[in-house]
């Protein structure tokens, strides 16, 4: 599992993304060196929503996203 800061995340999300895409390879993001979130592949996330242990996933629109602090 791969693990980059939000900053590195950001400056090549482009990379990150292709190589979730064609590794299947995790990539944790992290913030002051604590996990904050994954990128994975959309098969990995389809296995993960079947799976009892988490719920489903939740599409998060422009209209009800929580705000972005300033």
């Amino acid at each position: 599992m791969l693990k980059l800061t939000t900053a590195t995340a950001r400056r090549d999300l482009a990379d990150v993304i292709k190589k979730v895409r064609t590794t299947k390879q995790r990539v944790v993001i992290t913030r002051y060196g604590l996990p904050l979130v994954a990128i994975v592949s959309i098969e990995d996330l389809a296995r993960l929503d079947r799976g009892a242990a988490l719920p489903p996933s939740k599409t998060v629109s422009r209209r009800n996203a929580p705000e972005k602090r300033r």
